[in-house]
């Protein structure tokens, strides 16, 4: 019997050491991101309901990194069309076009 309570023992005790272990958190997966990338798209949309334009394309310029990093193009797309509004009220047209070309391409 005393030989059985020592192996229970160490086993018991490498359990409890396991449990207490301070593992890194689990990854933030695909989905998060995306709501991520999402809340920065309605933080773009505030800033520039509020005339905030520049901070409204950081936002966006955010999100974008974002769906691209997780390849949701569906999500760029949507951003890149807020951002080319933006450029647009900014008076960057080129740049504005650029951005919409390059929405449609994902669109397609």
């Amino acid at each position: 019997m005393k030989k059985l309570i020592l192996p229970i023992n160490l086993l018991l005790a490498v359990l409890l050491l396991a449990s207490c272990s301070s593992a890194p958190p689990a990854s933030e997966g695909i989905n998060d991101r995306k709501n991520r990338a999402a809340d920065y798209l309605n933080y773009g949309r505030q800033a520039f309901q509020e005339a905030q334009y520049e901070q409204a394309l950081k936002f966006y310029e955010l999100a974008f990194s974002i769906d691209t990093a997780v390849d949701y193009e569906a999500g760029m797309a949507i951003v890149l069309n807020s951002m080319a509004i933006t450029q647009s009220v900014l008076g960057r047209f080129e740049e504005a076009k650029t951005t919409l070309d390059q929405a449609q391409t994902l669109a397609v």
